[in-house]
């Protein structure tokens, strides 16, 4: 084994004197509208609970919590298992049209995207949610995923207004403990 500087730790002789460090999440492009307030959760690793909210219009607020030992820190109700993380995000962003007339026209040109359809996927089972379709309007929107092979989302940001407008996800490698569970 040759000597030198190794990732993720020191290896002289073939002994590992450096403690093997996690790399640094790595934050995913956003997907969705371009308004808004951002926000940013960070990097928190350990999700325990997704609460979302919709209406007729789509996605109105997304909460998430986080699990740091014993505690739970309020972030924003769909509650994983303390073996479950979240591997992947789909969805749907656009905007919702009335049936016809000078509104339509209108937020055709100048109306907001927001997010119409999430889909939380976990090493353990999918979640979906999607706001309703009221009579008469129509969806028009573009499908998106969050994702990068082999690794977990261990945080959240993005930009809303009255509704979630964007969303983007850091993610880690799994390690091995917790791909065998």
């Amino acid at each position: 084994m040759s000597k030198g500087k190794v990732p993720y730790g020191i290896i002289i002789s073939g002994v590992n004197y450096g403690a093997k460090l996690a790399p640094p999440a790595k934050k995913l492009e956003p997907q969705g509208g371009k308004i808004g307030d951002s926000w940013d959760d960070g990097v928190n690793d350990n999700v325990r609970m997704i609460t979302v909210t919709y209406d007729g219009s789509g996605v109105n607020s997304v909460k998430f919590e986080y699990a740091y030992g014993t505690n739970t820190v309020v972030g924003d109700h769909r509650e994983l298992k303390n073996d479950e993380y979240i591997t992947s995000i789909k969805g749907h962003y656009g905007k919702r049209f009335p049936p016809s007339g000078a509104v339509r026209s209108t937020m055709e040109t100048l109306g907001d995207e927001y997010m119409t359809m999430l889909e939380f996927k976990t090493n353990i089972t999918t979640y979906q949610v999607s706001g309703t379709i009221k009579p008469g309007y129509e969806f028009v929107d573009k499908p998106f995923k969050l994702e990068e092979e082999g690794h977990k989302i261990v945080g959240f940001y993005g930009k809303s207004t009255s509704r979630i407008q964007q969303i983007g996800v850091y993610v880690k490698p799994i390690d091995d403990a917790q791909a065998n569970r």
